[in-house]
């Protein structure tokens, strides 16, 4: 009697242990999924934006007025798309849990945020956005085995994380109106004050991007959906991955500027 508890024991015990392993495989592999898709809407913003660009800069080139009238149009219905795509990405993932229409929001995001792109990178040689691009690349896959290696501390600092957010959108809102008041071409502070926002907005969504793996992982993890959670996950970091490029490209633009 003894011997049949024992062997039911053991044989639940390792049942369990296949379950967890089975869910662990599937948590990694949903894990893997939402990198995979975040760097395909890093990929689509990037060449949507260096694509439209060329056409903007031959826009510019010929003074077309009526061309210009039309990208500024196509610009701000872009970015009041981009507000409704971002809500309906997350209510898709999360609360609805429809994979097919979070999947295509995303994807209609990163075009649309591409046209935002254009606008910035006529200013800078393509060389040099593909070295930026390939660089904050590799330093996201940098951030992500931090997360990993560092995961039992990363909560501690997520309450850091968001106060430095906070005080980035106060101090970014500071810097502009002082530039709009005050700038002047003789004196160059407004530039130094906005290298300043660059160096803190890079180094707050540093922070925010090993708070955000950690959290992908939990979410994907404990949800009953994994497939939707991972395209929410590749949302939030498809986030963070593009503010880092866009503080790193400005804080590159002004030692271009400087040399």
């Amino acid at each position: 009697m003894n011997d049949n508890n024992f062997y039911s024991e053991y044989n639940d015990y390792e049942s369990q242990n296949e379950v967890k392993s089975h869910s662990l495989s599937k948590t990694t592999i949903h894990f893997v999924g939402a990198y995979f898709w975040m760097f395909i809407a890093t990929f689509i913003t990037f060449i949507t934006g260096v694509l439209l660009s060329k056409v903007l800069v031959n826009i510019i080139y010929k003074g077309n007025a009526t061309g210009m009238t039309i990208f500024l149009v196509l610009s701000i219905a872009s970015f009041i798309a981009q507000l409704i795509l971002c809500f309906s990405i997350q209510k898709a993932s999360l609360v609805n849990a429809n994979y097919g229409k979070a999947l295509g929001g995303l994807i209609a995001f990163s075009i649309l945020n591409g046209l935002s792109f254009a606008s910035i990178f006529v200013f800078f040689d393509l060389t040099v956005l593909y070295q930026i691009f390939g660089a904050v690349s590799a330093f996201f896959l940098v951030l992500t085995l931090l997360s990993y290696l560092f995961r039992n501390k990363i909560h501690k600092a997520s309450g850091f994380a968001y106060i430095g957010l906070f005080t980035l959108l106060i101090v970014s809102g500071l810097v502009s109106i002082y530039s709009l008041i005050f700038y002047s071409p003789t004196n160059n502070i407004s530039e130094s004050l906005f290298l300043g926002v660059s160096i803190l907005g890079l180094i707050v969504f540093t922070i925010l991007t090993l708070v955000d793996v950690k959290a992908m992982y939990n979410i994907v993890d404990n949800s009953s959906n994994k497939k939707c959670a991972a395209i929410s996950a590749a949302f939030n970091l498809y986030l963070d991955f593009i503010n880092i490029f866009i503080y790193i490209l400005r804080i590159v633009a002004h030692f271009i500027k400087r040399d």
